[in-house]
């Protein structure tokens, strides 16, 4: 009798904020993506290892900013298969 609970409204509304947030991919997986494209631009696996964590910040602070854009733009470097093309993402998703 005495419990307290969340109003259904703010409840649903909560579950669907996560599942919005979820429904984008990470920024690690679309920095690896775009790190594999990249090929052998790297002059050694520590190079490699610094680009992807800069990456990954980036698209990180992309997300938060702008999580619609930041879900256009990674869905369309995960379909991508080369890298020409995935720099065209970002021109397609503004």
């Amino acid at each position: 009798m005495g419990r307290s609970r969340a109003p259904l409204p703010l409840a649903v509304a909560l579950v669907a904020l996560a599942a919005m947030e979820g429904c984008a991919p990470p920024p690690e997986r679309v920095c690896r993506k775009m790190i594999d494209m990249q090929g052998g631009w790297f002059a050694n696996d520590h190079e490699r290892a610094e680009g992807l964590k800069y990456c990954v910040q980036v698209k990180t602070e992309q997300k938060r900013q702008n999580p619609a854009r930041y879900k256009c733009e990674a869905d369309c470097v995960l379909d991508e298969r080369d890298l020409v093309a995935a720099s065209e993402c970002n021109a397609r998703c503004k």
